[in-house]
This record gives C-alpha cells, sequence and structure tokens, in this order.
C-alpha cells in the first residue's frame, strides 16, 4: 500500500476560505508538485498553523494524502514573505509568477528547478525589484517547461535578425521576414536570452533599460497567453495598479 502521508518544502500559491473555519490550498511542493490540500481550522484565532498558511509563504509541511484532497497535519514557516502581501506591487508581481506556476504544471509532478526558480524569485520581489524578478521568472520558466524560444536568429529561416525583428508567438522566436508579433529591439532579446542562460548567482549583474524591461514584458505577456491558451487574471491586475499608480 502506498504511503499516505508525505513531507514537503511547500509554497502557497492560492488560498481560499471553507465552510466556518477551514482553508483550501493550493501548494507547489518541492517533492509534490502542486497539489490541492485542505487545512482543517485554519482560519480560528488560536490555529498554530495560519502564519504558515498564509500567500506565498514557504514552510515544511505534513500532508496526509486523502481520496480527492490532501490534508495539511502539520506545518513550519520558512520564509513568511510577509511584504509580499503588505505592498500591492509585490503583491501582484507574486500573484503573477503563482498564477503561471498553477495553469501551466500539472498536479502531483514535482518539479524541482521551478520550485527553486519561485523561491528565488519570491525574494527578489520581496526586496524591491519586482519588474527584473518577474522577467526573470519568464525567462527561466518558459526554459524549465520547454518553451524556450529562438532568441538568436530568424526561427523560421534561421537567417540573421535585423536591428529590429519582430517576435512571433506563433512560430515560438524571433523573425527576420515580417509577419505578425511584437517588435523589439536585438539588445532586449540579448537581455532575454541572457535571463535564460545565466548562472542565477550572476543575473544581478544586468542592467536592463526600462525599454527592455518593456519590451520583454510585452513579448512574455503574448507568448504566455498563446501557451496557455488564456489571458492570466494577474497581467489584468498589474494593469490596474498601474493606472491608479
Amino acid at each position: 500500500m502506498a504511503e499516505k502521508t508525505v513531507k514537503t518544502q511547500a509554497a502557497v500559491l492560492r488560498s481560499y476560505k471553507y465552510g466556518e473555519s477551514d482553508l483550501i490550498l493550493t501548494l507547489f511542493g518541492l517533492s509534490t508538485g502542486k497539489v490541492s490540500a485542505i487545512a482543517k481550522g485554519a482560519r480560528k484565532t488560536k490555529n498554530r498553523m495560519r502564519g504558515t498558511l498564509q500567500l506565498f509563504s514557504i514552510g515544511n509541511f505534513l500532508l496526509y494524502k486523502g481520496k480527492s484532497l490532501y490534508t495539511v497535519t502539520q506545518c513550519e514557516t520558512e520564509e513568511p514573505f510577509v511584504i509580499l502581501r503588505q505592498d500591492l506591487s509585490k503583491f501582484a508581481y507574486a500573484s503573477y509568477c503563482a498564477e503561471i506556476i498553477g495553469e501551466l504544471l500539472r498536479e502531483e509532478e514535482p518539479n524541482v528547478p521551478a520550485f527553486r526558480l519561485l523561491s528565488i524569485v519570491l525574494s527578489l520581489i520581496a526586496s524591491g525589484q519586482e519588474e527584473f524578478a518577474a522577467r526573470l521568472f519568464d525567462m527561466r520558466m518558459l526554459k524549465i517547461s520547454g518553451f524556450l524560444p529562438e532568441m538568436c536568429r530568424c526561427v523560421k529561416c534561421g537567417g540573421h535578425l535585423p536591428e529590429r525583428p519582430v517576435f512571433s508567438c506563433a512560430e515560438g522566436g524571433a523573425v527576420c521576414c515580417g509577419g505578425k508579433g511584437v517588435q523589439l529591439g536585438k539588445d532586449t532579446l540579448a537581455v532575454m536570452n541572457n535571463l535564460s542562460k545565466m548562472d542565477m548567482q550572476k543575473t544581478h549583474r544586468l542592467r536592463p533599460s526600462a525599454k527592455n524591461l518593456k519590451e520583454m514584458e510585452q513579448v512574455t505577456r503574448a507568448y504566455w497567453e498563446t501557451i496557455l491558451e488564456k489571458s492570466l487574471k494577474s497581467v489584468e491586475f498589474i494593469e490596474r495598479m498601474r493606472q491608479f499608480a
């Protein structure tokens, strides 16, 4: 008989109220992958698990696997990331990363690189590097999931790219010979390429310009929508936040 109790480090991707005092959670576990879990009595004031079960918190969990849901039996906070829930901009960008993982990855399929990436990116967002962290997340997550676009040569003919190539979501990369897509500079493509390949400990050396960040956002937003076949709610939230900034 398969073991029904599992220990895992996990991040809380989503949380909503259930019944009088319970929470239903989407957890992204290092050893479990993405799973749904119920935390019974978690909304009670004296419940010791409340801190660890907050959105974006990372902790160590003991889970019991039921027929349809896991049950959180024990948990201990490792990184609370309180600032991600207190600051609107940080909350928006953390939600963006959590939503992509939630939409992209399958249930109960462990993905260690994706978990490590999320941990690093949440720390960057918490430190005030929201936009850079989001673009780092985009490029690394595209690579991890097998959707990394062609950025060095024309994806259609293999030829050299002009100074202002077009990024084609349908083709999966930059094209030299016209077509529909997002126009961007070769310098932005170079930053995207570096973000996808550089040692994570050295990415802080990159200094993308405001233009680079804007073009990367336009490209990755459109590309994720093509991959996921839907719009991201967090992107709409970020846009509304900017309107009132």
